[in-house]
C-alpha cells in the first residue's frame, strides 16, 4: 500500500546549487526526507515502510535513473503528466491514476496541494539542467529553478 500526503508537508529547495546534476538521487529534499523526516514517521509505522525502486528522468544523462527509497517524492509518471513530452519523460514506473486520474497537463484538482502559502509542489523528475518539475497551485505541470523553495509532498509504501 503506498501513502502520499494530503497536503504540503514543509518547503524546500531541490538543492543549494541551480542545478538538476545527479538527478533525484542527489538533491537535497532527498538526503532530508530520509535523514530527518523519516523519524519523524511513528514508529509502529516507520516499522512497516518498505523500501521500493523509484524511476526518475535525469536530463543531464538523458535517461531514467532508478533509486531504492523509503521516503520519497512524487515523478511527472506517477502524477500521471503523460500526454506531453515536456513535462513527462519516465516510461517506466506506477502511475497512481486512483489520485491523479486526469493526464492532460491542465488543472486537475486531485492534484491540488494546500498549505497556508505557495500551494506549488516538486516532483522528482529534472525538466533540464537548471529546472525541477513541479505542479502549480492549479494543478498542472510546471518547472522551476532547482533553488527555488516548494512544497514538499512526501509517500511511502507499507507492506
Amino acid at each position: 500500500m503506498t501513502w502520499l500526503c494530503k497536503d504540503i508537508y514543509d518547503y524546500r529547495r531541490m538543492n543549494a546549487t541551480d542545478s538538476t546534476n545527479g538527478g533525484w538521487a542527489d538533491t537535497e529534499i532527498r538526503s532530508w526526507l530520509a535523514d530527518t523526516v523519516f523519524g519523524y514517521i511513528p514508529e509502529e509505522v516507520r516499522n512497516n515502510i518498505v523500501e521500493v525502486t523509484k524511476t526518475s528522468w535525469d536530463y543531464n544523462t538523458s535517461t531514467e535513473i532508478s533509486t531504492n527509497d523509503k521516503i520519497w517524492i512524487p515523478s511527472s509518471q506517477e502524477v500521471n503528466f503523460v500526454t506531453d513530452g515536456n513535462y513527462h519523460r519516465e516510461e517506466n514506473g506506477v502511475t497512481y491514476t486512483g489520485l491523479f486520474p486526469n493526464q492532460y497537463n491542465s488543472g486537475n484538482s486531485n492534484r491540488v496541494k494546500y498549505s497556508n502559502s505557495n500551494n506549488s509542489w516538486w516532483l522528482r523528475s529534472s525538466y533540464d539542467s537548471s529546472f525541477f518539475m513541479f505542479v502549480n497551485s492549479s494543478g498542472s505541470a510546471s518547472y522551476s529553478h532547482a533553488v527555488y523553495e516548494y512544497g514538499v509532498v512526501f509517500g511511502f509504501a507499507c507492506s
